[in-house]
């Protein structure tokens, strides 16, 4: 009997270090963190609407790293707000909107009239699709998880609105006949799809950029990408009186630019005028008239120092 009770001591001990081996291989690893178990459910420690996750976490969380928090789009094209979440369960994923906080979808459906909005579930993704986008769409969004406390994940929408102008300040251009001109028609802010697209009018009348071979032709174009911006050059090797008028470059949509080219053959230029009544010279006649009014200030300032001189010594 006794060595019965005994034998079943040794046992007992036996399976209690059993046990503890046991918990020490199977939740040790879990308290340190769960790397020893794979990063397959892990995720770096942040703050997520007030929480802070670090290690395993059983509920949802926001993929920080395929989540941007700042996305552009052009005016008229398709904007897209990504929002991915793990481990979503049985929680829902909502979209609102700042400014007005205005609920624009929850899960799959649509609670906005606008029928640009629309969300696109794949997944992990709960991307915010904004079709056909407008300036007035610009600004913050939110991608919440409805959980106790609320998860939410802001982006902002930059909308970039493109523009035409002309590289000349000014609405009017002063030439000399025979000089190399160039006109630059700029467009930001757009689609490099718009690349080779401008027209090109002179005097109301459109420009046949692809008229290569037309006779006495004096102009050429040359298309580009400066800066994100689409630069067209419509270039003079020798600018004649025949060339001279109002240049349009026009983009639609989007809009036009308008300078016009006067072309001076020994003419006295400041005798004509810009539109805002402003005197006009060429680069070349400013050039030497400041020339000869340095030289005139030098020789008053050189009698003003010999009179000086010559009273000093009376």
């Amino acid at each position: 009997m006794e060595n019965m009770e005994g034998s079943s001591g040794k046992n007992f001990w036996r399976a209690l270090k059993t046990w503890k081996m046991t918990f020490l291989i199977f939740f040790i690893p879990i308290s340190s963190g769960g790397k020893e178990l794979g990063d397959r459910n892990t995720h770096p420690k942040h703050s997520q609407g007030g929480l802070e996750l670090s290690g395993l976490y059983p509920g949802p969380y926001f993929d920080l790293e395929r989540n941007h928090e700042n996305v552009s789009a052009y005016v008229g094209t398709h904007a897209y707000l990504p929002c991915y979440v793990k481990q979503l369960g049985n929680k829902s994923v909502s979209w609102i909107r700042k400014s007005d906080s205005h609920i624009l979808t929850v899960d799959r459906f649509t609670f906005i009239a606008d029928e640009r909005f629309q969300v696109l579930p794949l997944g992990e993704s709960w991307t915010l699709q904004i079709k056909y986008v407008q300036p007035r769409d610009a600004g913050i969004y939110e991608c919440q998880i409805s959980t106790e406390p609320k998860l939410a994940f802001r982006v902002e929408l930059n909308v970039m609105v493109p523009s035409v102008r002309m590289g000349s300040r000014e609405e009017n251009m002063f030439v000399w006949e025979g000089s190399q001109v160039q006109l630059r028609c700029i467009v930001q802010n757009t689609v490099m799809d718009n690349l080779g697209k401008l027209v090109w009018y002179k005097n109301g009348e459109q420009i046949d950029k692809l008229e290569d071979r037309i006779i006495g032709r004096n102009i050429a174009f040359q298309s580009k990408i400066e800066k994100s911006s689409i630069v067209e050059i419509a270039s003079f090797a020798g600018v004649r009186k025949a060339d001279a008028g109002n240049y349009t470059c026009s983009l639609l949509p989007i809009g036009s630019a308008t300078v016009t080219l006067h072309v001076l053959n020994g003419e006295n230029p400041a005798a004509m005028h810009h539109g805002k009544g402003i005197p006009s010279i060429s680069s070349s006649g400013s050039k030497y008239f400041i020339i000869i009014l340095r030289e005139y200030a030098l020789v008053i300032l050189s009698i003003a120092v010999v009179v000086s001189n010559h009273e000093s010594c009376r």
